[in-house]
């Protein structure tokens, strides 16, 4: 005859205790929606048209970092450059730009063509930049 104390070892032996994850595993699901969560709050940030030049700049930067592609900046806008060819992006209703100062200290003044490109790898084609009311912006 088998005494309560066998009985009760069997029944523990029966139903045995979940593994639960490794910590690997857990690890992974996690660097996975970090992953997942930094891709969606960049790819969804949006600017307002009320935002300040400099923050517009820095979010093109950002994005092109991200995507490989070339953005350009007018005095009417924020162009997408795709094939030699400028797509509008969105309005930019900031001051005029007067002038720009390249990477070789040059000073160009501006007509209706793109004052600032903003390369792969948050690279851009002019040291600074001259506003309407005076304001230097340097990049």
């Amino acid at each position: 005859m088998v005494n309560q104390e066998e009985r009760a070892r069997i029944k523990i032996l029966e139903t045995s205790p979940s593994k639960g994850f490794t910590l690997l595993e857990l690890l992974i699901v996690i660097s996975i929606i970090a992953v997942s969560a930094t891709s969606f709050f960049i790819f969804s940030n949006t600017l307002n048209t009320n935002d300040n030049i400099r923050e517009k700049i820095q979010y093109y930067r950002e994005l092109s970092l991200h995507t490989g592609n070339v953005y350009s900046f007018k005095n009417d806008g924020v162009y997408l450059s795709i094939d030699n060819s400028l797509i509008k992006l969105e309005d930019f209703n900031a001051l005029l730009v007067l002038s720009v100062n390249t990477k070789d200290d040059q000073t160009q003044s501006i007509n209706n063509e793109p004052f600032l490109s903003i390369y792969s790898g948050m690279e851009v084609n002019i040291k600074s930049f001259k506003l309407s009311d005076g304001t230097t912006i340097t990049l």
